[in-house]
């Protein structure tokens, strides 16, 4: 299995993981968080439309605040979140060392 495809595997695991637990129970993945938060610092305002849609499970903008902090994810000026996500599995390892995050 390519890595692409491994990527996408995992990515399905984990929603069916997070489906079938409660919202204080969720333990999101390094990965989903930092895709998370790519996505959110791009649009707002779909990202809120993926989570009141039920469409995937993801942290909430509140989680993703307390995580990244507002700074970060603003669109306007917070351009160093961003620009370090463009590409999430090479720039992951920098965003790790940035949060201080243990897998």
């Amino acid at each position: 299995m390519s890595e692409i495809q491994s990527r996408k595997v995992n990515f399905c695991l984990e929603q069916i993981h997070l489906a079938g637990k409660s919202n204080s129970g969720r333990r999101y993945s390094t990965d989903l968080l930092v895709c998370a938060a790519m996505w959110r610092a791009n649009s707002p305002s779909f990202y809120r439309q993926i989570i009141q849609e039920n469409i995937l499970t993801l942290p909430s903008e509140n989680y993703n605040l307390d995580v990244f902090g507002n700074h970060f994810l603003k669109r306007d000026g917070g351009t160093e979140l961003t620009d370090l996500l463009q590409n999430c599995s090479i720039y992951r390892e920098d965003l790790v060392g940035h949060l201080g995050v243990k897998d």
